[in-house]
């Protein structure tokens, strides 16, 4: 097979599909660069509802912390209090049974 030459219109032809095919790619490039950037709003949106749950993990945890401490100093008082009543039952019925 020898080589023909390439006529005009097949020239126009391969112009006009390398034409459709460079508008293709750049419609490609424009789509992955909306994507990409869609794609860098959800990972800064991800941070920010990271951020905000350890911001309200802390909140959480200072609150639970609070509690907790507010509960051990009442459990000590009624400690304290069932104690002394209960060492004072203990005194009465000593000597309910020493003036027997």
């Amino acid at each position: 097979m020898a080589n023909k030459p390439i006529t005009s219109g097949e020239l126009e032809y391969i112009l006009e599909v390398n034409k459709k095919a460079i508008e293709i790619n750049v419609e490609v490039a424009q789509q992955q660069e909306q994507v990409l950037e869609k794609l860098k709003l959800i990972e800064d949106g991800k941070v920010q509802v990271l951020k905000f749950s350890e911001e309200t993990n802390e909140i959480v945890k200072e609150s639970i912390e609070e509690k907790i401490e507010s509960i051990e100093k009442h459990l000590f008082r009624l400690n304290i209090i069932l104690g002394s009543a209960g060492v004072g039952a203990i005194l009465t019925l000593i000597q309910y049974f020493i003036h027997k």
